[in-house]
């Protein structure tokens, strides 16, 4: 230090640090983070220092640098450091300092705030891509879509421009089958299990390479199929340049309601689309949703289901025809076994149907040659003794099942056919079987019928019929739990079954088969007679969608084709596995029941597909069934039609067309009343409970009824069509009369169909619906129809007028329009029967059944039946309450059976309560 000092105070202390005083100078790492403007801190040696002390300091010549106001220079030249100069350097310097920590803290903190932000707003992003990835899910759930990506081995083949080794190979005659394919359009005819849909997979990868700005289209005739040829198409199919295939499923489950927008994510997303033949006819047809044109190819598997009314044929008759004529047709290909769909009666009606077939679907039949499987199915046939009655020691039993069932109430139609079912199941089966079905099956087969009603979006009246069996199933738990104690039941096989049981036994360690039957009542009973005349589950059921559920069958298929333990050697099923459903391959095919078709032999038979394998035959002759195959088999081989032929077809259907367009949609005198049908349902909502509600009848003189009106629910009321309206119609219904599209028809339907045709033309003039058929009116619209037209349409009785007044015999009577007559236990009776509004087809049953139960004195229901004079016309009359309900018909039966549908409906069609009060309108 040099101190200077004046007076009595030291005026300067000055700190020597000059660089040239001191010795091995090194850095201070303990304050390497103190560099200040390039100053830097050291520790060192002061020369001349004999003790030396290890000293830290600045260098005077590092801080001359930056402040050289604070460094002087003494009489000697030794650089010193003014220690107070640097101490008010230092202090402004750490004041700003302190400012900019400040000010950065507070940056710090504004960063945080929007790291905190940008956080958020993360969440939310990743949040709304969630719910998006959820939407997405859910919407291709809806849409049936599943995605299979490519592969590396795939991918890299595809480069290289080899074949993919793991991919199935085409035989010979599959490669013949397909260069036909991809020059015209085609109906293969192949055996069961020849590999008819690995064709089809690669007519989908040619036509995919070849136009891939279009979609497949691929038919099927059930949702058990779309299912699995979906599954077979996502397995097989070679994606090639793209990096994945997407595959819908379409059926009335899950698309029976689709919309526009709908199926433009649909046809946006998928490349190709495998569904059921109805759904696809709505979408082209009724909706247009979906255009032909889109398409390059369609496959239409099963396709001898295309004939009579059958969705396959509808597509075949209203889209073909057209869009050849527009040039825009897409390939079509047709795949079955058999290209009949019943029966036949020689060899020129099967030459009739083939060129029938080819016409409709516009195409040319081939037969490849399939080599003959090794060791051809060994075919038998086995004789019994045939049980023709119901042994007496089961008669009683049989007449218990008919009073419980009409305990039940159960409706006519269905316990008439419950009973069918039993008696044919005792001669069937015998007791045993009778027993399960009693316990067990019976109510099994009617809810899992109702069930696959309620699935049904197509069919207007499915939910109806669905809601009415489930009512029976109701009524009759409670009667079943009731009986099933006092009900013994021998046990007991027929001579039949016994046989049938003899087969399984030899065979039991290696069966692996089908037990084809009729009946869907006999499918589960004869399952549980098989597990417990052999002590294990070694037998499942299987059966149509109406009947089954698709998770349940799915279930039972799996466990056959499994050959781990507590896997299914049997399956006892319907015709249901004879089409197109790959079970697995059999070495034991039984036909219990007899084979009504050459069709149903070819399908059945073709599933015994392992060597030497066995057919058994109960009920026809083995040879002539082998002989219709031949036949069949030798017609489709024949010629084929002629492209002149073809064309000739197709200008008789566009002439003899009966249609208008909508815009993208189309209504014809085929679909009208259905689509009349929808459209009251979704105006009148549940208002609308049955089509008779629509019609207005005129009888004349001699007895006969005719239509005079139909009416439609509009925002401003009823509209009425009236017979003239009908007749002034610039339609040719000639046309309509002699098309194949009417055969079969009675003149009721076609009258129907008629006035339904005539008033989709007034709602579509009214603009009520759009360009695709569906409701321009909106929910406010349809309540002011619902409340201008509920009267027309109240066939469950809600009318806000009816009255309830006291009679002599202590019971309440009706009173409608100021006339008592009806007694409220017959309108309660029948409601109960009848809980959807819809009358049973067996009325005089029914009216019986009420009688009888409601214990009506005898006459208090009376009838008389006369011919009316130079008509060959009968008039039934049923008299009850002082009023007349009348049926005329040629027959007798058929009168009395108009007249008691006339009673019943007048019944069924008045409510019970009291008077309502009528809701004022908001």
């Amino acid at each position: 230090f040099v101190i200077e000092q004046s007076g009595a105070r030291f005026s300067q202390v000055r700190i020597t640090s000059d660089e040239r005083k001191k010795s091995d100078i090194r850095l201070y790492l303990r304050a390497k983070h103190g560099n200040n403007d390039g100053i830097q801190c050291y520790e060192y040696y002061l020369k001349g220092d004999k003790k030396k002390t290890r000293l830290v300091g600045l260098i005077a010549q590092e801080v001359q640098e930056v402040y050289p106001e604070v460094v002087k220079k003494d009489e000697d030249g030794v650089l010193t450091i003014d220690p107070y100069s640097l101490a008010s350097i230092n202090f402004v310097r750490i004041t700003e300092l302190k400012k900019e920590v400040e000010a950065n803290q507070t940056a710090i903190q504004e960063d945080q705030s929007d790291i905190g932000d940008n956080r958020n707003a993360i969440r939310d992003i990743r949040k709304k891509q969630d719910d998006i990835d959820a939407d997405l899910e859910a919407i291709m759930e809806k849409l049936g879509m599943k995605t299979r990506r490519i592969t590396p081995r795939e991918e890299k083949c595809f480069t290289e421009g080899r074949q993919d080794p793991e991919a199935l190979e085409l035989r010979d005659y599959q490669q013949e089958a397909l260069d036909v394919v991809l020059q015209r359009n085609t109906i293969c005819v192949m055996r069961t299990g020849a590999g008819k849909t690995l064709i089809a997979v690669r007519a989908i990868d040619q036509m995919r390479r070849a136009h891939p700005e279009k979609k497949v289209m691929f038919i099927v005739p059930t949702r058990a199929l779309a299912e699995q040829q979906a599954k077979y198409c996502m397995e097989h199919m070679r994606i090639g340049n793209a990096k994945e295939i997407n595959i819908g499923t379409l059926c009335g489950q899950n698309s029976g309601d689709f919309t526009a927008e709908d199926w433009k994510l649909c046809m946006k997303t998928a490349d190709v689309l495998v569904g059921t033949a109805e759904v696809f006819r709505r979408a082209l047809v009724d909706k247009g949703h979906i255009r032909v044109s889109d398409f390059s190819l369609l496959i239409f598997d099963e396709c001898h289901r295309a004939s009579g009314g059958h969705a396959m044929a509808q597509i075949c008759k209203d889209v073909l025809p057209r869009s050849r004529e527009e040039g825009n047709a897409p390939r079509v290909l047709g795949l079955t076994a058999s290209f009949v769909v019943g029966a036949f009666k020689s060899s020129s009606d099967l030459k009739i149907k083939k060129e029938q077939l080819e016409k409709l679907m516009n195409a040319s039949m081939i037969v490849p040659k399939v080599p003959a499987p090794e060791g051809e199915p060994k075919i038998q046939r086995i004789t019994y003794q045939a049980t023709t009655a119901v042994p007496e020691s089961l008669k009683p039993h049989l007449d218990k099942l008919e009073g419980l069932l009409i305990r039940a109430g159960v409706g006519c139609k269905t316990k008439n056919r419950l009973l069918q079912d039993a008696k044919k199941l005792i001669c069937e089966l015998g007791g045993t079987a009778f027993r399960f079905y009693w316990n067990v099956a019976m109510l099994k087969q009617l809810k899992d019928k109702a069930e696959g009603l309620l699935a049904d979006l197509v069919d207007p009246k499915a939910a109806a019929k669905a809601h009415a069996i489930l009512h029976d199933v109701d009524l009759l738990k409670k009667e079943i739990r009731h009986e099933r104690k006092g009900s013994h039941i021998p046990d007991g096989y027929s001579n039949k079954l016994e046989e049938l049981l003899a087969i399984i036994k030899e065979r039991e360690t290696k069966v692996k088969g089908i037990v084809f039957v009729q009946q869907c009542a006999e499918v589960f009973p004869l399952a549980a007679v098989i597990n417990k005349h052999f002590g294990c589950d070694m037998c499942d059921g299987v059966m149509g969608r109406s009947y089954m559920s698709d998770a349940e069958r799915n279930e039972a298929i799996t466990k056959f084709k499994s050959n781990e333990k507590g896997a299914r050697r049997l399956l006892v099923g319907t015709k249901a596995i004879e089409e197109g459903i790959d079970v697995a391959k059999c070495n034991l095919i039984i036909c219990f029941n007899c084979v009504r078709t050459a069709t149903s032999w070819i399908q059945s038979a073709g599933r015994a597909r392992y060597i030497n394998s066995e057919i058994f035959v109960f009920e026809n002759d083995p040879h002539k069934l082998e002989e219709a195959k031949s036949a069949m088999m030798k017609a489709a081989k024949s010629g084929g039609v002629t492209e002149e032929q073809i064309m000739e077809h197709n200008e008789e259907t566009l002439e003899n067309e009966i249609s208008f367009s909508l815009g993208a949609a189309k209504i014809s005198f085929w679909n009208c009343f259905v689509e009349l049908l929808k459209y009251c349902q979704k105006v009148m909502r549940k208002s609308f409970k049955h089509e008779s509600s629509l019609y207005k009848y005129h009888e004349t003189k001699d007895g006969s009824k005719f239509i005079e009106g139909i009416c439609f629910p509009t925002p401003n009321g009823l509209v009425w069509v009236s017979l003239q309206q009908v007749k002034n119609a610039n339609v040719q219904w000639e046309k309509a009369k002699q098309s194949l599209r009417s055969k079969g028809w009675n003149a009721s339907k076609f009258e129907k169909h008629q006035f339904s045709y005539v008033a989709m033309m007034e709602i579509h003039k009214r603009d009520l619906i759009d360009e695709h058929g569906e409701l321009k009116l909106n929910l406010d619209s349809c309540r002011d129809a619902e409340r201008s037209c509920a009267d027309q349409f109240k066939l469950s009785g809600t009318s806000d007028d009816i009255q309830m007044d006291a009679v002599g015999d202590g019971k309440l009577m009706l009173a409608s329009e100021g006339k008592s007559w009806m007694p409220v236990d017959a309108t309660q009776w029948v409601k109960n029967r009848c809980p959807n509004g819809q009358l049973e087809p067996n009325v005089l049953g029914c009216l019986n059944e009420m009688q009888q139960q409601l214990k009506m004195e005898p006459g208090t229901i009376t009838s008389e039946i006369q011919q009316l004079q130079d008509t060959g016309m009968h008039l039934c009359t049923f008299h009850w309450c002082g009023h007349a309900w009348e049926g005329t018909a040629s027959k007798k039966k058929e009168a009395r059976k108009k007249a008691a549908r006339s009673l019943l409906t007048a019944i069924l069609t008045h409510s019970i309560g009291q008077k309502k009060k009528k809701k004022t309108d908001p």
